[in-house]
């Protein structure tokens, strides 16, 4: 299918034969024969959440930026780098007279 541009509009629209509106389902398709493989539109929105998530550290940020109404969603297509929890860790003090960080290292040594 050709996508034209509508006069003082930059946004492509369908052919008025299909309805002149263009769905998720077939943008997602668009994208799928233009990216290379493994990369799809599901694969990009991951992507973009766990970038941004990286950049801000701003879960409901993220969560707005990616139209969840929860960010228990949200956390499903960010992941969270490891430095980051580290830090959260030693952010924590001590536990019991013993620093949270030695106790993630220890089990990372195991």
């Amino acid at each position: 299918m050709t996508l034209i541009l509508v006069r003082g509009s930059s946004f492509p629209r369908a052919p008025a034969r299909l309805g002149g509106h263009i769905t998720p389902n077939h943008v997602s398709k668009l994208m799928a024969a233009a990216l290379p493989t493994p990369w799809t539109a599901h694969t990009l929105r991951h992507r973009f959440g766990t970038r941004a998530f990286a950049g801000t550290r701003d879960l409901l940020a993220v969560s707005a930026l990616l139209g969840h109404a929860s960010t228990e969603t949200t956390r499903v297509y960010v992941l969270m780098p490891s430095d980051f929890l580290h830090a959260a860790v030693r952010a924590a003090g001590t536990i019991g007279g013993v620093a949270p960080v030695e106790l993630v290292e220890r089990a990372d040594a195991a």
